[in-house]
């Protein structure tokens, strides 16, 4: 956690009110920053990544038999665009989903290794999910 300086000039008050508005300055950006960390921890997945996946999925689902229409004005342009607008929901709602879910279950198998508090299996765990990541796309 760092915290940003304060700057001030000409500055016309009494000490208790400037101690109350930089302690306040300063807890503030501690809320901030409990927020990001607590929110950008892998314990809750990754909730802005599954909305987003999903919302790309809904989108792709109505836009994309749209433009089958736009490109073939048949039946068979609109199902071509229904299912390739389906794909895409299906698609990128479960990436999005076992990835949120994957980053879970990762956070608590490294609890659990920490829990155990031996060194050799901490270190197996952490060697193998390094080689894990190594073979990943």
């Amino acid at each position: 956690i760092m915290f940003d300086h304060v700057k001030m000039h000409n500055v016309n008050l009494s000490s208790k009110t400037l101690f109350d508005k930089v302690s306040q300055k300063y807890i503030d950006d501690m809320r901030r920053q409990c927020m990001r960390i607590i929110f950008g921890a892998d314990l809750f997945g990754n909730p802005v990544g599954l909305l987003t996946g999903m919302a790309e999925g809904v989108e792709s689902f109505f836009k994309d038999p749209i433009e089958g229409v736009v490109e073939d004005p048949s039946l068979i342009g609109f199902a071509k665009g229904v299912r390739r607008g389906t794909k895409t929901l299906l698609g990128k709602t479960v990436v999005s989903t076992v990835g949120a879910a994957g980053k879970v279950t990762g956070t608590l198998g490294k609890g659990l290794a920490m829990l155990s508090m031996d060194d050799d299996f901490i270190r197996a765990t952490n060697n193998a999910n390094e080689r894990a990541k190594k073979g990943h796309i």
